[in-house]
């Protein structure tokens, strides 16, 4: 059980910054490393704890932020496949396609678009691969499990001959754990915010140029199109779509009079 005065007396805070709270950097003494007391090991497992409980979480937001990836790659492709399937079209040889020329004009254009929303889909991509997969990968690989993010009690594994080569190896080894760890504490905010901050910005840019790209290119074709799709339907008979009407019921009196004019005519 870890006592508070002996955390408090091992932790320094950086100034407080004007209207917000101040950031608390937790932080290991190296003077410290030189020492095996009770209180030494009992603060050092608290940081190791720390570590621990960063490893994990770091792997799972690691998890999370490939499938946004994973998606968002998934996506340019499909866009990229949708393209391709919109001139397609033309290729096709309907057997009823005569007079489909604007038709095929109208997808070319689209394809065309879609083609350019697919390059800022793929631009997406690469940049939550670069801003925002890679520097989690990259905090995960460095300063979790750096070389020097290893316990320094390992070191006493080595079999030295020399007692003063081992003491002077061991300090130096609890110097550099106590260094990663006390990073560690400082990195891990950076860390956290800077795979987010890219993934912002990266949509920021998307949306921006998916909107320049829909207002200024696309505003007047797709009027066009929507005014040319009202018209076919209003060009169009009813009789088209409805199946042809019953012809007029036949009236069963003039059957009844046309039968007796001529039976009276047979008989005359």
């Amino acid at each position: 059980m870890i006592e508070a005065p002996i955390l408090s007396s091992h932790i320094s805070s950086s100034p407080p910054a004007r209207n917000k709270m101040p950031a608390v950097h937790h932080k290991l003494l190296l003077e410290d490393a030189l020492q095996d007391s009770p209180q030494t090991r009992s603060l050092l497992s608290v940081f190791e704890e720390d570590a621990g409980t960063l490893t994990d979480y770091t792997n799972q937001l690691l998890q999370s932020m490939q499938r946004v990836f994973g998606a968002q790659s998934e996506m340019g492709l499909a866009t990229q496949q949708l393209s391709k399937q919109l001139l397609d079209y033309e290729k096709k040889n309907f057997a009823l396609g005569k007079g489909d020329e604007e038709v095929i004009t109208t997808l070319q254009h689209f394809a065309k678009t879609v083609e350019e929303l697919n390059a800022l889909h793929t631009d997406l991509a690469n940049q939550m691969a670069d801003n925002m997969v890679f520097p989690l990968i990259q905090f995960r690989e460095k300063d979790l499990t750096g070389r020097y993010l290893a316990s320094p009690r390992m070191v006493k594994a080595d079999l030295v001959k020399e007692v003063a080569y081992t003491r002077r190896k061991q300090h130096q080894a609890s110097m550099q754990y106590y260094c990663a760890l006390n990073a560690l504490q400082y990195r891990k905010r950076v860390a956290m915010l800077e795979p987010m901050l890219g993934y912002t910005q990266a949509q920021v840019k998307f949306f921006k140029t998916g909107m320049d790209l829909v207002s200024k290119k696309m505003d007047n074709f797709l009027s066009s199109v929507n005014s040319m799709a009202q018209k076919e339907l209003l060009s169009v008979e009813d009789t088209v779509y409805m199946p042809d009407k019953d012809p007029d019921p036949v009236s069963r009196s003039l059957i009844q009079k046309s039968g007796y004019l001529n039976i009276r005519k047979e008989g005359t």
